[in-house]
């Protein structure tokens, strides 16, 4: 039986490559920026490798002293509790008003509006809880909520809103679930 070129090549590929494949994972530090050479595993205990990809797993959460969010956090109808302080990066700018606005919700619970001519407020996405809204005026503005909302104050006294040039308004606005209807408290002409 003669034996080829190519059928050698192809034996000593099909010889070699089980060397490679099964051979004992390296272990290291992985960071953000890693490139991986060969194989790699994971101690007992410290993560898993699945697919390609090693997962490492932390512990304990106090081990995890900078933690960042991908996405939205889903704590799945759970509380968080034991809470310090917890901290905004600032306000979410709405930009000018225009003859209405719409303050979304999801955008943060602290925003602010720019009131640039006669503006009516309306909201979206509203959850259950509270949103604080900063009104500045560039103007001599009105100001209002839109006509299909259930606006509740205190005493059932309707909000005067300052609307005048330079002046600065504070609005608390509480949704409690019932669509369309808002409690809303105001600190009005608020000063250095």
């Amino acid at each position: 039986m003669k034996i080829n070129r190519i059928t050698i090549a192809i034996l000593i590929i099909l010889f070699l490559l089980p060397i490679n494949v099964f051979a004992d994972p390296s272990y290291g530090k992985v960071g953000a920026d890693t490139n991986f050479n060969g194989d790699v595993g994971v101690p007992e205990g410290s993560g898993y490798y699945i697919n390609g990809v090693l997962l490492s797993i932390l512990e304990n959460v106090v081990e995890d002293t900078t933690p960042q969010l991908g996405g939205d956090l889903d704590c799945q109808n759970k509380s968080i509790t034991a809470t310090q302080t917890v901290r905004f990066n600032g306000l979410y700018d709405n930009g000018n008003s225009g003859a209405s606005v719409t303050i979304d919700w999801a955008k943060g619970q602290y925003q602010k509006v720019t009131v640039s001519e006669n503006t009516l407020i309306s909201f979206s996405n509203a959850f259950v809880g509270t949103l604080t809204l900063n009104i500045n005026y560039s103007g001599n503005f009105t100001v209002g909520f839109n006509a299909g909302y259930t606006i509740q104050e205190e005493d059932g006294i309707e909000i005067v809103f300052t609307e005048t040039n330079g002046a600065f308004d504070i609005l608390k606005v509480y949704y409690y679930g019932t669509a369309n209807t808002y409690v809303v408290g105001a600190l009005l002409d608020v000063k250095d």
